[in-house]
């Protein structure tokens, strides 16, 4: 018997074990949404032998299938993410907000950022990291959890203009997030449909996504823009992997700062991964600089990874229900609506980004976005 079979049928007796069990022993149906606990979560309930193991076993079986089912890289950073739980669950009993929502079985951000004084972007960020210590009223990038710990007035950039080694190992980190996706990017967005010209990566670090497009899209020219610290590791990564192109004048590596006015008229601007880490006043600033440079027809591409809310439905979403036999055949991505008693986020799968909010808030005090709150241009 193959493993994932060998673990599903374990799953389904264990589960159907539990089932009988709590019909047997006249015990509530387990529900997530309940609001009164239920007897098997009391300590001093004493389970029978048949009902702990099967328990024991589903658990087994659920952790087997994650680490079955999961990729690596998810893996890596979720456990780098780890030491979060600890933080946000401090946070949670800290401030307060764990006896308001016991004095409440409905509470909205608002509400309790105004009962408590804490910044509601801040505790919701903190709530849908757990779903899945007071740094009040700041959104400044210079004063954030990063400057309390590494005891500096510096910004994480400048901070690490001071420290090349270190500065070498954040570029990886980040070269390895955008690695993780390039593939899905690279095949679902309708790239041959824009129009040839000049493509500018703002913020383009090691400059992996203007290489991958360079192959793709024959007839452009490729500028990768960062700041002046970073350049040497770009330069080093483009060419070994395609001095040729850089020979041709295709790939292009310059210094800039986004903060400043865009010096380049171009067809194309994108924005991947950059966007999340700077405050809502910050992004307006970088978009408008690039705006500048701008003719008519330039596009702005936004790459950013938009986190689902959580929460549960039995409703279809968006009027679309895509079961999995949808997808059979299917090339092209949509998102599967998750069936009743799974998150709207998947739970647990959106573990991995909903850290990467927590990291962002704390070193930059920043956040994923959700499409109700995306930055906005303003004249």
């Amino acid at each position: 018997m193959q493993e994932l079979d060998a673990l599903q049928a374990a799953l389904n007796k264990a589960l159907d074990t539990i089932r009988e069990e709590l019909s047997i022993q006249g015990l509530p149906e387990l529900s997530s949404t309940a609001e009164e606990q239920h007897p098997l979560d009391d300590p001093t309930f004493l389970s029978s032998p048949r009902l702990f193991e099967a328990r024991r076993l589903a658990l087994s079986c659920v952790g087997q299938l994650h680490n079955l089912l999961q990729v690596p890289y998810e893996k890596v950073v979720e456990q780098s993410f780890a030491v979060y739980d600890t933080a946000c669950l401090n946070i949670v009993v800290n401030t307060g907000i764990l006896d308001r929502l016991a004095e409440s079985s409905t509470l909205s951000v608002s509400a309790l950022s105004k009962a408590l004084d804490l910044h509601p972007v801040k505790v919701a960020t903190v709530l849908r990291y757990l779903a899945t210590q007071e740094f009040k009223l700041s959104t400044l990038s210079v004063k954030t959890a990063f400057q309390l710990s590494h005891d500096t007035v510096l910004s994480l950039f400048d901070y690490l203009k001071c420290h090349p080694s270190e500065l070498e190992q954040w570029s990886k980190s980040v070269r390895s997030l955008g690695t993780a996706s390039e593939m899905a990017l690279i095949n679902d967005y309708p790239w041959e449909s824009l129009e040839p010209g000049v493509f500018v990566d703002c913020g383009g670090g090691h400059g992996q996504l203007s290489i991958l497009l360079s192959r793709k899209l024959k007839n452009t020219i490729f500028v990768i823009q960062d700041l002046p610290e970073v350049i040497p590791i770009a330069e080093k990564n483009v060419r070994h992997d395609c001095a040729d192109l850089c020979e041709q004048g295709r790939l292009i590596i310059e210094a800039h700062d986004f903060f400043q006015v865009q010096p380049r008229k171009a067809e194309v601007y994108v924005f991947r991964y950059i966007l999340h880490n700077w405050s809502n006043l910050n992004c307006v600033t970088i978009l408008k600089n690039t705006a500048r440079a701008a003719h008519p027809q330039s596009r702005f591409l936004i790459i950013e990874f938009i986190p689902q809310r959580s929460g549960f439905t039995t409703k279809e979403q968006n009027g679309i229900d895509s079961a999995l036999d949808d997808f059979i055949g299917v090339t092209e991505y949509r998102p599967l609506t998750p069936p009743p008693f799974v998150p709207l986020n998947f739970g647990s799968n959106a573990k991995m980004h909903s850290a990467l909010g927590v990291h962002m808030m704390g070193v930059f005090n920043a956040a994923e976005r959700y499409l109700v709150n995306p930055p906005r241009m303003e004249d």
